[in-house]
C-alpha cells in the first residue's frame, strides 16, 4: 500500500516521534467484546465495552439472559510475571475475595491462557460487591491484596437491568500516566460460594461448578506498547524525517532569497 503525505505532515510526524520516541494515542474509543455463548448466558451472551481517558477506564457490561447476581471477575495482566492459576489462592474473607480465589469451603480452579499472568482482578457485582485486588506472589505463597473497594458500578442494586456502568483508575491496576494504553484480560463468572460457570468473554474449556477451567485465549484493551528497540528506531527515523524536511525548507527559502536578490 502506498501512503502519500505532505511535507507539513511529515514535519509533524517527525517532531512527534523525535520528541516522544514512540507513536501513541492519548485516548481510545470504545472497544467491544462478546461473550463465548457458554454457561447460563448472563456473561456468555452479553457484551463488554471499554474506553478510557488519561486517568480512568470506563466500562459498560450489557448482560445476557438471567439475573446479574454473581461476581464478574476480570483478571488483568499489566506487568511481567503474575499468576498462571488460581489454584493456590485461599483468601475468602468476603464475596469479592471468594470471586477472585474461587474458594470458600470448596474450590474451583481457573488456569490462564499461555502468555497471560494475572496481576490484578476487577470484581463487578451489585450491592457494592465490587473492588480491585492485587494478586501477590511472594515467598509465603500467593494471596490477594485489596487496592480499592468498592469501585463505582451503576446501577448497583438491581440485577435485572440490561446494562451496568463501571469505572476504575489506571493506577488501580499498576499503570502510571506514562503507560496507560494497554492491558490483557480474562473474565470469569463466580458464585458467592466460589463455584464457577463457563460464562466468559474469552474461550475456555473445562467443567462448571467446583471443577477446573482453562482459558484458551486472552483479550486485549488498547494498543500494545512499542518495544524499546522499535522506539529507538522510530526516534532515529523521526530525526531523519525532521532533518530532511527542515533541509528542504531551508533550501526553498535560500532559492527564494536568491531570486529576490537577482530581481533587485
Amino acid at each position: 500500500m502506498k501512503i502519500r503525505t505532505s511535507s507539513g505532515l511529515l514535519l509533524q510526524l517527525g517532531l512527534l516521534v523525535f520528541l516522544t520516541g514512540r507513536l501513541s494515542a492519548a485516548y481510545f474509543n470504545w472497544q467491544e467484546y462478546h461473550g463465548n455463548g457458554l454457561g447460563g448466558g448472563t456473561i456468555g451472551n452479553g457484551t463488554l465495552q471499554m474506553s478510557n481517558t488519561i486517568s480512568t477506564v470506563r466500562g459498560v457490561f450489557t448482560k445476557g439472559p438471567g439475573t446479574f447476581g454473581d461476581s464478574l471477575v476480570i483478571f488483568v495482566d499489566t506487568v511481567p510475571g503474575g499468576l498462571t492459576t488460581t489454584a493456590n489462592l485461599y483468601n475468602n474473607a468476603n464475596r469479592m475475595e471468594i470471586g477472585v480465589s474461587g474458594y470458600k469451603t470448596s474450590r474451583s480452579v481457573a488456569t490462564f491462557a499461555p502468555g497471560f499472568g494475572a496481576d490484578y482482578a476487577i470484581v463487578l457485582g451489585i450491592n457494592d460487591y465490587t473492588g480491585v485486588y492485587k494478586l501477590v506472589d511472594d515467598p509465603g505463597g500467593p494471596y490477594i491484596q485489596q487496592v480499592r473497594a468498592p469501585i463505582y458500578v451503576n446501577p448497583k442494586d438491581n440485577g435485572n437491568l440490561p446494562s451496568y456502568y463501571f469505572t476504575f483508575d489506571w493506577t488501580d491496576i499498576g499503570l502510571t500516566a506514562a503507560n496507560t494504553n494497554f492491558f490483557k484480560f480474562e473474565s470469569t463468572y463466580v458464585t458467592s460460594n466460589g463455584g464457577r460457570s463457563l460464562d466468559s468473554f474469552e474461550g475456555l474449556t473445562g467443567t462448571a461448578g467446583f471443577g477446573s477451567i482453562t482459558f484458551t485465549n486472552y483479550d486485549t484493551y488498547g494498543v500494545e506498547p512499542i518495544p524499546e528497540n522499535a522506539n529507538t528506531a522510530l526516534a532515529i527515523f523521526g530525526g531523519i524525517v525532521l532533518s530532511a524536511v527542515l533541509i528542504k525548507q531551508a533550501r526553498g527559502a535560500s532559492r527564494s532569497n536568491q531570486r529576490q536578490i537577482s530581481v533587485n
